[in-house]
């Protein structure tokens, strides 16, 4: 799989469309503001494109590159290429190019789609963190959100404690100080 990075992407359209379809307003920001944050040096946002099929775009990830490890705030692969092993190709890549921790939010379980979505992520081995946590608002006066977090790499545990992880996403990621 090829990323091409938003800010230099033909292919805005696509990307704002997917991210829009793919989360629900109160799990992602308005597109323009992801725009402004990719100026940002500890952000990406990138387009993924398949390159057995003329580097056609076939998802997102945006990813914060925080103190020890990587945030990805939001991933999402085309609805007519889920299935197709893309998603785990795009994150094992990540995994083995980065060699640095991994955290990500996912919905608590309740039902068949979010322990689809979590047993995704545990084949490729990341761990769900039995920890209360509760992803802040994008939208100023609007409730948090329980979640649950997902790490690969469990050796950033001995080095950070995982309150100091959340103080961290919470701060940086959504600008929530405490």
């Amino acid at each position: 799989m090829n990323l091409e990075l938003l800010k230099r992407s033909p292919n805005k359209d696509f990307a704002r469309c997917l991210y829009n379809v793919s989360f629900p307003d109160n799990q992602r920001r308005e597109f323009n503001l992801i725009e402004n944050l990719t100026k940002k040096d500890n952000f990406d946002f990138f387009i993924i494109l398949n390159p057995s099929v003329n580097n056609n775009p076939i998802g997102i990830i945006s990813l914060w590159y925080l103190s020890e490890y990587i945030f990805i705030e939001h991933f999402a692969i085309d609805t007519n290429n889920r299935s197709k092993g893309y998603g785990s190709k795009v994150l094992q890549e990540l995994i083995d190019n980065v060699k640095i921790p991994i955290i990500l939010e996912v919905e608590p379980i309740g039902d068949i789609i979010s322990k689809k979505r979590i047993r995704f992520y545990e084949n490729l081995n990341f761990k769900l963190l039995d920890y209360p946590y509760f992803q802040p608002s994008y939208v100023s006066g609007k409730e948090s959100i329980e979640m649950n977090l997902m790490l690969h790499d469990s050796k950033l545990l001995d080095k950070k404690p995982l309150k100091e992880i959340i103080t961290e996403i919470h701060s940086v990621v959504y600008g929530y100080k405490i």
